[in-house]
């Protein structure tokens, strides 16, 4: 299978780039800002921390038409997709393994539309501004954490005795993130808790709530850039974090093992992870 790339709009409009001789560039590597840091007496500095920049794409492509009058609404198809008023653009990339790499952009500049051939082709330019300059599988990856006895579950941080329910249980899962970058994941909690704590044992991440669920709750923790939330039945509940950091909780590439810890668990009491692979760069 050989691969293709698309252009998608946000009112869900697709532009199969190959068919227009579509040319994107920008692809490679993350632009990368460093923090530095000189001690006194030093020669040159040290790199303290790295934050990856925005990415821009280029693309151009020809609009053929066989008509003047087939061209020109081609022409404005573009116009009303393909502009800053138009919303967010997903740049599309399909694989040769039938994998899909999308990457979320506006438009950084006007779209240029040059007409050749006595007026029935046009040469089309945009560029692309990615705030998230990662590429991301929009095929969601889902996962329900199980019931670990405690015995046999060793934490690798100190757990009050709170966190422990009735039974010595809590909720186990051990997560595959195959990208190349961190993925930020959601977690859902359904059931009974008295306090939870979710915690990420590979990177030490830890997030604990404080607020009692019944069994009635559905407790939602979004780690997502842009879109960090706490939410209990669908309305705000940031509030109920009692401690920890939601900026560091994320699934590093490779294996991560997870714990959800808790004081008054029940039978019903679930947990689910939902989060989609990102890579930095094709």
């Amino acid at each position: 299978m050989s691969e293709s790339e698309y252009l998608i709009a946000a009112n869900g409009t697709i532009f199969p780039l190959s068919e227009y001789g579509g040319r994107v560039t920008g692809l490679g590597g993350v632009p990368v800002e460093y923090a530095m840091v000189r001690g006194y007496g030093q020669d040159g500095v040290n790199v303290a921390d790295y934050h990856l920049q925005p990415r821009t794409l280029t693309l151009s492509f020809e609009l053929h038409g066989r008509r003047r009058k087939e061209l020109l609404a081609l022409r404005q198809a573009l116009l009303e997709v393909l502009s800053s008023a138009g919303g967010a653009l997903t740049y599309r990339r399909v694989l040769p393994d039938g994998s899909r790499r999308d990457i979320t952009c506006w438009v950084d500049a006007s779209l240029s539309v040059e007409d050749h051939f006595g007026g029935t082709s046009a040469q089309v330019g945009l560029t692309l501004f990615c705030p998230d300059p990662t590429f991301y599988d929009p095929k969601e990856h889902v996962a329900d954490f199980v019931t670990v006895v405690a015995d046999a579950f060793v934490t690798p941080f100190y757990a009050p005795d709170e966190f422990w329910s009735s039974g010595g249980t809590t909720l186990g899962l051990t997560v595959e993130n195959p990208g190349t970058w961190r993925a930020y994941p959601v977690i859902e909690l359904r059931g009974d808790y008295q306090r939870a704590a979710l915690h990420n044992v590979t990177t030490g991440a830890l997030l604990v709530l404080g607020v009692a669920a019944s069994a009635a709750d559905t407790v939602i923790v979004d780690f997502r850039p842009g879109k960090r939330s706490v939410t209990r039945n669908g309305e705000p509940a940031l509030a109920e974090v009692e401690s920890g950091n939601m900026v560091d909780w994320y699934l590093k590439p490779g294996e991560n093992v997870l714990q959800v810890l808790g004081g008054g668990f029940s039978a019903s009491t679930r947990a689910r992870l939902t989060f989609h692979p990102r890579y930095l760069g094709l």
